[in-house]
């Protein structure tokens, strides 16, 4: 039945549609900005993007981490505890948004797996570790909720421009703070370079939190 579902698809003629369309990158640029602008749930959510690149450079320093409280052959455990944790996220994932919303997972895993990492800092042991691998409960399901809630603010004509944008200030935030993180780890040590990107993690917390009192808000009015 597939196969005859797949041979049908690929004798339907592809209709044209003609239509005048801009291809001015900024044009392009200047209506993402725009649209950025008057929507508010779609600023709070490309800022958190954005500054999400700060997550990014916290996982970088996790090996490090894990090596100063466990010897050299347990950090591949400790990568695979990650994973798998992140595997598990992935598969309940749908469960998980249809049971708590979208914008709840996604609150709820940043601000979880920020007090991991702090805490992880703050205790400096050997439980270290399984305090940051705690955080990552939810990750893949927060991400796969974060992506729904972008979905349903980005227009189809600026979709991919946005994403693009995001993506852009994602990978130059995460450069920066993986500077700074490591010019501090390397004058102090890595626990330290670790709070380090979770300070610049927090606009994260606010944006997130700006959007989910703002969506109540809407909703009560």
């Amino acid at each position: 039945m597939k196969f005859f579902s797949l041979f049908v698809a690929i004798l339907l003629p592809e209709i044209k549609v003609i239509k005048s369309e801009t291809s001015n990158i900024y044009a392009h640029l200047k209506d993402s900005f725009n649209e950025i602008k008057g929507n508010i749930n779609l600023r709070y959510l490309s800022l958190a993007s954005i500054f999400g690149g700060a997550g990014g450079a916290a996982y970088e320093f996790h090996a490090a981490v894990f090596g100063a409280v466990w010897p050299l052959w347990a950090i591949g455990i400790a990568r695979a505890l990650q994973e798998l944790t992140c595997t598990v996220s992935y598969y309940f994932s749908d469960k998980i948004i249809k049971k708590f919303g979208a914008l709840n997972t996604s609150i709820f895993q940043t601000v979880f797996s920020w007090l991991g990492s702090v805490i992880a800092v703050v205790v400096r042991s050997v439980a270290s570790p399984f305090f940051i691998i705690s955080g990552f409960i939810l990750l893949r399901a927060s991400d796969t909720a974060y992506q729904t809630l972008q979905q349903k603010e980005f227009t189809d004509k600026q979709r991919a421009t946005i994403a693009s944008l995001n993506s852009l200030g994602s990978s130059i935030y995460f450069t920066f703070v993986m500077y700074v993180a490591g010019f501090v780890a390397n004058r102090y040590d890595t626990f330290i370079g670790l709070l380090t990107t979770q300070i610049f993690f927090i606009p994260v917390i606010y944006y997130r939190l700006k959007l989910f009192f703002h969506v109540r808000k809407t909703q009560a009015i």
